[in-house]
């Protein structure tokens, strides 16, 4: 799904381009467009620094050992 949506982006981004080459868009419709783009990739962006995070922390956890029992081990019987 993913790759199917970069294909359509990446095809609305250069339709758009193509269009404000031909004068058909003006400055501020392909400002506009523009901008959009720049918040979808920071919006993003901001997604995968969080689960970058995520998977640090859970690797981190993993890394740190056990914590050591509070109850002394029981006695062996004689």
């Amino acid at each position: 799904m993913a790759s199917g949506r970069r294909v359509w982006r990446r095809a609305a981004a250069v339709a758009i381009v193509s269009a404000a080459g031909c004068g058909i868009l003006g400055p501020s419709e392909q400002e506009r467009q523009l901008q959009s783009n720049l918040i979808s990739c920071q919006s993003n962006c901001a997604r995968a620094r969080k689960k970058i995070e995520q998977v640090e922390a859970r690797l981190k956890s993993l890394e740190e050992p056990p914590p050591a029992e509070s109850k002394p081990p029981d006695p062996k019987p004689e």
